[in-house]
């Protein structure tokens, strides 16, 4: 379905990172007419259903959890390709409400593919539980698509997600790319025009050339198996080069900062009261200690050595409790 028809069928991808819910949007949209198999080739389980709505039929495809749109995972890797090949008339990027600031990442990438998207704040509940109150409407109106919060759990908000699938499906407006930063932007935008993109590749030449600019190998080759010249790869060099003469952090490092730097600049004045820390964001911190390259094997030493001294020391008194239990019941 194109934007501005008002065709019979719209077909809609499901993205977002693990655990933000997005199965749970998926069976709340289609309830039992739902299929369920592997992409060609991978063990990666492939999600797939319709229903209707206003007279509608829309297909849906549960994407693979992912935080991002790079290849490292058969995972990452299934949902990138169903995002640029597949024809999809919207990507509903469902994001955890209790972890804006994480889950709005992909949806930055999302938009430089140059997707229709809707942004689905699942969780709602818990968010506002928790004391966060999101101002949707300006949050909408700073990225100019619909903007839908939901209980998918509860099935609360899914009429007002199939609206805005529909809206979006037919609306003309033009998506903005987010931005990187100015000297960011003005490299990727010279590498944009060094490359000569398939009709599949063009609209998502932002994210493109981003991931030419960190050094992906995965998708330079790509590109050079579709005939991408010499010149193409030499432009990306030197604007790596000359990013990288500019600061002394390292340009993957400067593209991920200025990710998250567009993801603020999303959430200053929408988010009014800050959501408690949850018991995700506790565990979260303890990982980051307990798996610690440096603190984590000494740690691990400490408990072990913690868990035999309570055993064999503390342990001594019990045990001999028992044993004398033991000898009197053999008496008797």
């Amino acid at each position: 379905m194109s934007k501005g028809s008002t065709n019979t069928s719209v077909r809609v991808a499901l993205a977002g990172n693990p655990n933000a819910g997005k199965t749970s949007v998926f069976n709340a949209l289609t309830g039992s007419r739902q299929h369920v198999g592997n992409y060609p080739g991978v063990t990666v389980e492939q999600r797939w259903g319709d229903y209707t709505f206003d007279g509608t039929k829309i297909d849906v495809v549960d994407l693979p959890g992912t935080y991002s749109l790079t290849s490292f995972s058969p995972e990452e890797k299934v949902a990138r390709d169903e995002l640029i090949g597949g024809k999809h008339d919207v990507v509903v990027v469902v994001a955890d409400s209790t972890a804006l600031r994480r889950s709005l990442m992909l949806l930055a990438q999302v938009m430089q593919l140059g997707k229709t998207p809707v942004l689905c704040l699942n969780m709602a509940d818990e968010a506002k539980a928790s004391g966060q109150i999101i101002k949707r409407k300006e949050l909408e109106a700073k990225l100019g698509f619909p903007v839908v919060e939901m209980t998918a759990h509860k099935g609360i908000g899914k009429n007002e997600l199939s609206q805005a699938i529909l809206r979006a499906a037919r609306q003309n407006t033009e998506i903005r790319c987010p931005s990187l930063g100015e000297e960011i932007d003005a490299a990727l935008e010279e590498i944009h025009q060094g490359l000569t993109l398939s009709a599949e590749l063009e609209p998502a030449h932002a994210w493109v050339a981003t991931r030419l600019l960190v050094g992906d190998e995965q998708i330079a080759d790509e590109l050079r198996e579709q005939g991408a010249n010499a010149n193409a790869m030499e432009i990306v060099e030197k604007q790596r080069d000359k990013l990288n003469s500019e600061s002394d952090k390292d340009i993957a490092l400067r593209v991920t900062e200025s990710y998250f730097a567009f993801v603020d600049d999303l959430l200053s004045d929408v988010i009014v009261t800050h959501a408690r820390p949850d018991a995700r964001a506790t565990s979260e911190k303890i990982d980051a200690v307990l798996v610690n390259r440096a603190v984590g094997l000494p740690i691990f030493a400490f408990i072990m050595f913690g868990i035999f001294w309570v055993t064999f020391t503390l342990g001594e008194t019990p045990m001999g409790w028992i044993e004398d239990g033991f000898g009197l019941l053999a008496t008797w």
